[in-house]
């Protein structure tokens, strides 16, 4: 991202950190915001409603999130649920696209 204005407004709404990532090669430095899995959850729960392609992925970081702290044979369902996710979501091919693409 070029514009560091959206992420200071995230930041001052849902808290975190904005910080300029340097890249390698000559590709211009980034802007990046992070949070914390419990600020993250609130984040998500606020954008679920409103959110399309990413869905899925929000709910499931949800229900992931909602076992924090807690032993559960469910926990290691969500798990293999959320390996599974970063699995499709990979490239097979360096020039093949993913499943993130429309």
């Amino acid at each position: 991202m070029c514009q560091p204005q959206p992420l200071y407004l995230y930041q001052r709404i849902f808290g975190g950190k904005v910080s300029l990532e340097p890249r390698k090669g000559n590709y211009h430095p980034i802007y990046m915001w992070r949070l914390g899995s419990r600020k993250a959850e609130i984040l998500l729960r606020v954008m679920e409603p409103y959110l399309r392609v990413k869905k899925e992925e929000a709910r499931l970081a949800l229900c992931h999130a909602s076992y924090r702290g807690i032993k559960s044979p469910r926990k290691a369902e969500l798990e293999k649920a959320v390996t599974a996710l970063k699995t499709r979501n990979q490239p097979l091919a360096p020039d093949e696209p993913n499943g993130n693409q429309l």
